[in-house]
């Protein structure tokens, strides 16, 4: 054969294979992200949950939406704290409102 044949060209593997696994990647992450389920609750119910939760006068919150777990379930974490320096750090499921962690210090 000639060097400067006619014959047809051979499509690199690259050309093909980049594209389809950007495609494949994108695909995912918009799957993933319709999947995530909403919260229930919002950003001020869990924080009067966490500040009625507390047992004593909260003087200053502190708030943080979350994924947490494989199915990626919404929670929210708040942290409140009194006057004295006591504090709370409570992990609010964003479903259905209930406390599944609590973490106490003591005053400053």
């Amino acid at each position: 054969m000639a060097a400067g044949g006619t014959g047809p060209r051979r499509m690199r593997p690259a050309r093909v294979v980049i594209p389809v696994a950007i495609a494949a990647l994108v695909i995912v992450a918009l799957g993933a992200r319709q999947c995530s389920p909403a919260p229930a609750v919002d950003q001020a119910e869990a924080v009067a949950i966490a500040t009625e939760a507390a047992g004593f006068p909260v003087v200053e919150h502190q708030v943080r939406f979350v994924r947490q777990g494989i199915r990626n379930q919404p929670a929210w974490v708040v942290g409140v704290k009194a006057a004295d320096g006591s504090a709370m750090t409570l992990l609010i499921d964003g479903r259905d409102g209930s406390i599944d962690r609590v973490d106490a210090t003591g005053p400053e």
